[in-house]
């Protein structure tokens, strides 16, 4: 099976009918579960579906381009500052301030991108890490930007909408904004994946001098991936400011804040779609679990990334990809 043309086009068909299937039946469920959901189960929801849009964003880059950053920090960080000093200094609101935060971080990749597409593979990568060093260091200097070492706290204006007063700081309201924007954020993810253009994504990541000869502009594309990373960054930190933390610091830019999502990617699966959301859900579970748990939290959590990614290489959904493509073959 899979050798005539209109089977393959049949399976490819049934495959987009079964990803928007379980992704709704996924969305249905957790708005459904809601009010069913203590307080701690609420927040951790809530970050799961903010950070699931910080690893998409990555996932286009890493999984789909091949190209490794360290600095996705820079624009987590300065989606948060951004809607923090949008809300006390423009007296902004939620929705203001998270369009202000995007168009920055977007702004930023652009200028970043400019020069760290010069170069590729392990260059690629240490740049990208002197990006987010020199940012870390210009917030906790400049405090300004995200209030140094100590932070900013600011309180997020309520939202009226028809007549009714919508707060956010109301959990209950939190959680579903945060469900909205996910579902948003994964459509466009989505759709750029597995656009034309995402699959000059894939070229360029299996073969980059062969996507360069048959005419493709490579750093041009390359470009506009990494723009495509830091906007969904710079979403996920504004997000995470207007309906979490109410908080931002010059601890966003830190090398750390970058490495999460490489870790949520390669746990779920880089270059699928459904990997990095998969992988932040086990990992935010999974930390919130052990940090509770053991006081030494932290090695457990580099066990269980070495277990990982030695047992399973492409990750939770590569697996998954490989029993479905197996069976498949066999029917």
């Amino acid at each position: 099976m899979g050798s005539n043309p209109m089977e393959r086009k049949l399976f490819a068909l049934n495959k987009e009918i079964l990803y928007y299937f379980i992704f709704t039946v996924v969305v249905i469920v957790i708005a459904i579960l809601q009010p069913f959901l203590g307080y701690f189960y609420k927040v951790l929801v809530t970050q799961i579906l903010v950070f699931s849009i910080f690893a998409m964003g990555f996932n286009v880059l890493f999984g789909y381009t091949g190209e490794l950053s360290f600095g996705q920090s820079i624009f987590y960080g300065l989606g948060a500052s951004t809607v923090a000093l949008t809300i006390q200094h423009l007296s902004g609101g939620f929705l203001t301030s998270i369009l202000f935060a995007v168009i920055v971080c977007l702004g930023a990749a652009w200028l970043i991108g400019f020069f760290a597409i010069r170069v590729t593979g392990l260059y690629f990568a240490i740049i990208t890490i002197i990006f987010s060093v020199v940012m870390y260091l210009a917030a906790l200097n400049w405090k300004w930007i995200a209030g140094g070492d100590d932070g900013l706290t600011f309180r997020v204006p309520a939202w009226k909408f028809f007549g009714t007063t919508i707060s956010f700081h109301n959990l209950t309201n939190d959680y579903y904004f945060a469900l909205i924007f996910f579902v948003i954020a994964f459509l466009i993810y989505k759709r750029i994946v597995e656009s034309p253009y995402g699959k000059v994504l894939q070229s360029i990541r299996e073969n980059e001098l062969r996507a360069s000869v048959i005419g493709y502009n490579v750093k041009r594309i390359k470009l506009t991936s990494f723009i495509v990373a830091g906007g969904f960054a710079g979403l996920s930190g504004a997000l995470n400011a207007n309906l979490i933390s109410h908080y931002t610091s010059a601890n966003l830019f830190t090398i750390a804040v970058s490495g999460e999502p490489v870790i949520w990617t390669l746990i779920g699966g880089s270059g699928t779609i459904a990997g990095p959301i998969i992988g932040t859900a086990i990992m935010v579970l999974f930390i919130n679990y052990v940090s509770t748990t053991f006081r030494n939290y932290l090695i457990f959590i580099g066990i269980l990334i070495i277990v990982v990614i030695i047992a399973t290489p492409k990750g939770i959904m590569g697996i998954l990809n490989s029993v479905y493509e197996k069976r498949r073959r066999k029917t």
